[in-house]
């Protein structure tokens, strides 16, 4: 792919620079095939696109799995999705119907060669984002330079070493376009009545509930802090503040929770939610006291709606890769090879993520429990 990508690059430069007014842009394709928590920090982009260009019709291409969570969150825009291994025909085939759509605007939101591809085979004469080719684990150590074709860039900016919020930002940048958004930065849509009752009473649990929700795993196996000490945090939040805990996953995930099910079976204050639908995710999220996680996308999840967070750091600080909120404390044990670009752990006896002691964490989520104002009102969850 990396031989078409610098193709494409080539023929792309050829173009005449455009303007990027909203006049003179009509049609918008916005490209983030990456994973869950690089989805959710490019919302307020999309939303910030929407705004300065009111009059276009924005597609966005995805993950299928975040297909429905973005139809209830944004139902104005358009969107494409793909399954999440990427398989060639079908990728071949979202491809051909960018092409067919003859977009103004193309934007590759993450240095992801998946990304840069789409967008700069789409046929869109204006191209801006991330469009070279970056193989790497950790793309937030390097510089990448946010690049502009067949349009005038409005500065040059470069990504690198720095928040992982501020990548899709700089693509704003590069547009001329102011990236912040007032407000709340995600609200979900009331979920609708069901005769059962909704995905809380399908465990045991009421919108009333007082409970942690927790996601023991993230996709970097380095990033994860481990079953058996969420075993032991879980055990903590039941006995000493009360709480129930619901432990939160995907489905490809579910098969991981093999540790912890034995653990708690028959237990009837910690519950289990395996989901493939990221909307019930967020909706029972939305619904909690409070949330743990490691660095990963749930963890954005939950900053973005407001929720007390405890997130668990250590391969990458959580200036690079954690969300911004101020009802967030991290948990962070920075060792000399912190930040890691690693494929193998170089201390697995000692790692960051295995410093970190279950009481610690839930002393965070203590301070959090206590000092939190009575909870929202969470209707149909």
């Amino acid at each position: 792919m990396n031989f078409f990508i610098t193709l494409l690059r080539w023929v792309s430069r050829v173009a005449g620079p455009r303007g990027l007014s909203p006049a003179e842009v009509r049609s918008i394709l916005v490209v983030e095939l990456t994973r869950l928590g690089d989805f959710l920090v490019v919302l307020p982009s999309i939303r910030a696109l929407r705004l300065y260009y009111p009059n276009s019709s924005i597609t966005v291409v995805i993950d299928a799995r975040y297909k429905t969570f973005l139809m209830a969150i944004e139902p104005s825009v358009s969107i494409l999705e793909l399954d999440r291994d990427f398989p060639l025909f079908p990728f071949l085939g979202v491809m051909q119907k960018i092409r067919a759509r003859h977009f103004d605007l193309a934007c590759s939101m993450s240095p992801a060669r998946r990304n840069a591809f789409l967008v700069l085979a789409s046929g869109a004469p204006r191209k801006v984002g991330y469009l070279t080719t970056l193989n790497s684990l950790t793309p937030y150590l390097h510089s990448t330079p946010v690049q502009a074709f067949g349009c005038r860039a409005s500065r040059h900016v470069v990504f690198g070493c720095e928040s992982l919020a501020a990548r899709p930002a700089k693509v704003l940048e590069t547009l001329g376009i102011p990236s912040v958004v007032e407000g709340r930065i995600l609200s979900l849509p009331e979920a609708p009545v069901r005769p059962n009752g909704g995905i809380l009473e399908s465990i045991g649990l009421t919108p009333e509930s007082r409970f942690a929700a927790v996601h023991p795993f993230s996709g970097w196996e380095y990033r994860t802090w481990g079953s058996h000490k969420f075993e032991a945090l879980s055990k903590l939040l039941v006995d000493r503040l009360g709480l129930r805990v619901v432990v939160l996953c995907s489905k490809e995930e579910e098969e991981r929770l093999a540790v912890l099910r034995e653990a708690f079976a028959g237990n009837p204050n910690v519950h289990f939610l395996p989901s493939a639908n990221l909307l019930d995710t967020a909706r029972v999220i939305d619904a909690s006291t409070v949330f743990v996680g490691n660095d990963s996308g749930p963890l954005h999840l939950a900053a973005m709606l407001e929720v007390p967070s405890v997130g668990l750091f250590g391969p990458a600080s959580p200036e690079l890769t954690g969300p911004r909120s101020s009802n967030l404390i991290t948990v962070y044990k920075q060792v000399d090879c912190s930040p890691c670009d690693q494929k193998e752990c170089v201390r697995p006896e000692h790692s960051c993520m295995a410093l970190i002691e279950p009481e610690e964490v839930f002393l965070a989520v203590e301070q959090l429990v206590r000092s939190r104002t009575p909870a929202r009102t969470v209707k149909n969850v």
